[in-house]
């Protein structure tokens, strides 16, 4: 089994009210762990970085996340499509158009709708949102050195809803769109598990 390290940026623009453009990246540190031809990919840290202020993501939103199963070739070039994301609300249901839609779920197990961000917004103070979103995510990239890829991540899919807001300015409809991030994936010595790759 073979074992790598995936720090994956990918960046949201946010139009808001009152502020205008907003930019914010979202950092996963990702391990994949590969066998026969077929990854295994487990998100092991999420942190974003917002223009705006800084957000704060609950304890359950990493667990919520899913493991991602694709097959690997390892080749020079890397092109890879992952499986869509659903936060906030049940997979292969329709997404949510208000909080009390059939399709929303608690995702990160805080007793509340959706999922909980919270903003710390120097204008605003602090401001709890819950929000359901879908994304897909592509990386297209090459490998730079033995064992080290580099490359582009594009939201393909993405949509998102604000089912409540701590803020009223904040509730109106922001109109979001994806931007192009980057990854850098490196292969690790194993075996290693998400505490050894973050270094907990």
């Amino acid at each position: 089994m073979s074992f790598y390290a995936l720090t994956l940026r990918t960046i949201l623009i946010s139009n808001v009210p009152i502020l205008g453009d907003v930019q914010s990246v979202t950092e996963s540190q990702v391990l994949i762990s590969v066998q026969d031809g077929h990854a295994v990919h487990e998100t092991c840290a999420v942190s974003v970085d917002a223009t705006l202020g800084k957000t704060q993501l609950e304890t359950g939103f990493l667990e919520a996340l899913p493991t991602l199963y694709y097959p690997w070739d390892g080749g020079e070039e890397l092109d890879l499509l992952l499986d869509p994301i659903a936060m906030g609300y049940h997979m292969g249901q329709s997404f949510p158009t208000h909080l009390k839609h059939p399709s929303v779920k608690d995702s990160d197990s805080d007793e509340k709708p959706g999922v909980t961000i919270t903003l710390h917004i120097p204008i605003l103070g602090q401001v709890e949102m819950l929000v359901a979103q879908h994304t897909r995510t592509q990386l297209k990239g090459q490998q730079v050195a033995e064992g080290v890829w580099k490359g582009s991540t594009e939201m393909v899919e993405f949509e998102q809803i604000i089912l409540q807001s701590g803020h009223s300015r904040l509730k109106e409809v922001q109109t979001i769109r994806p931007g192009i991030g980057t990854f850098v994936l490196q292969q690790v010595q194993g075996p290693v598990d998400c505490t050894a790759l973050i270094g907990g």
